[in-house]
């Protein structure tokens, strides 16, 4: 268990940079307005998808939140914690618990976030900070699959916590077993990776784009559920 705690909090961050998150990962309502219509899907998954056949940053960016959450929460399993997973927050931050599994007690907090949009900020490190010290754990980590900002890496240096980037994600996985990356990447390269699930229905979501003359549309992940349920992601 020691080798695994200075593995997983080495403290090493790599591709800091400036910038806050952007408002909300998903937001809470469908677009009003203009006509909406189904889009097609772009294509991915399936052996024939080059981002599906190993390790990539542009892999990391096309992962659903609950697909990067289940990549984390099998990493931490790797280095010999039993995990339990939380819902995402509105922000879409998901937090997991960490278990010494010989004593059963919870030994830490990881929260990750994922999509190539998210730049953390030092006052997601203080929040982790602040549940750390409610859950009474000393290790913390903060997993994301974009940035951090300066204030963020100088906010860490003063607590526990190791803040790991997209790029510091894929040294360290490179880092384990062979056996290992690869039952990460099969976790990664489920079926419909890259089409975001609904927080509040728990459905894979439909591609959907605004329609309005004269003007270009806009493309956005809409629930299938919709009226019923009005949450959407931003898609390409």
């Amino acid at each position: 268990m020691t080798g695994a705690l200075l593995l997983f909090f080495s403290g090493l961050v790599l591709g800091a940079a400036g910038g806050v998150v952007g408002g909300q990962l998903w937001r809470a309502r469908q677009p009003k307005g203009p006509e909406v219509q189904d889009a097609p899907l772009p294509p991915s998954g399936g052996t024939s998808d080059p981002f599906a056949q190993h390790w990539s940053q542009k892999l990391l960016d096309l992962l659903d939140w609950r697909v990067f959450r289940d990549v984390v929460a099998a990493y931490t399993r790797q280095l010999g914690f039993e995990v339990k997973a939380r819902a995402p927050d509105e922000a879409g931050v998901i937090e997991l618990e960490g278990f010494d599994p010989a004593t059963g007690k919870r030994a830490m907090l990881v929260r990750c976030q994922a999509w190539d949009r998210a730049i953390v900020d030092d006052r997601a490190v203080l929040a982790l900070q602040e549940a750390m010290t409610a859950a009474g754990v000393t290790q913390g980590a903060y997993l994301t699959t974009g940035r951090f900002t300066p204030a963020a890496v100088a906010a860490v240096a003063v607590h526990n916590i190791d803040l790991v980037s997209g790029g510091e994600l894929l040294e360290r996985v490179g880092q384990l077993p062979l056996a290992a990356q690869n039952h990460l990447l099969d976790v990664a390269t489920e079926e419909n990776y890259a089409t975001p699930t609904c927080p509040a229905c728990n459905l894979k979501m439909t591609r959907r784009m605004t329609v309005a003359a004269g003007r270009p549309g806009v493309y956005f992940w809409g629930c299938r559920n919709f009226p019923r349920c009005e949450r959407t992601f931003p898609a390409a």
